[in-house]
């Protein structure tokens, strides 16, 4: 049995505000954030639900741009280029991206 914890739960109105605000990002600058910040998105992200509430993940902090690249082309390659097209056209774009897994980012969780 889980223990029985205290939660605040947002309003409504707070809850349709966060959805309504939040961006997708895919230009970032070169500030690598803290250890304190990587540590507080990975906490956000074990309350994620998951199947079965299994919660299969296991996250891998890499901050090294050359690792973060061969990381990108791998999953590129990958990746059939049929699917990379759909999926660009689908988010607008109409030609193709240099980078398009994590555009740039310094860190990728």
């Amino acid at each position: 049995p889980r223990p029985n914890t205290a939660m605040t739960v947002p309003s409504y109105e707070d809850y349709t505000e966060l959805i309504h605000k939040r961006q997708t990002v895919r230009h970032f600058t070169d500030r690598v954030p803290t250890k304190e910040e990587i540590e507080k998105v990975i906490t956000a992200a074990l309350k994620a639900p998951s199947a079965c509430n299994k919660q299969p993940w296991k996250f891998h902090v890499v901050q090294d741009k050359e690792m973060i690249q061969k990381i990108s082309s791998n999953t590129v390659e990958k990746a059939t280029q049929a699917v990379i097209d759909r999926i660009m056209a689908g988010l607008g774009f109409t030609e193709p991206v240099e980078e398009p897994v994590f555009y740039g980012a310094p860190t990728v969780i």
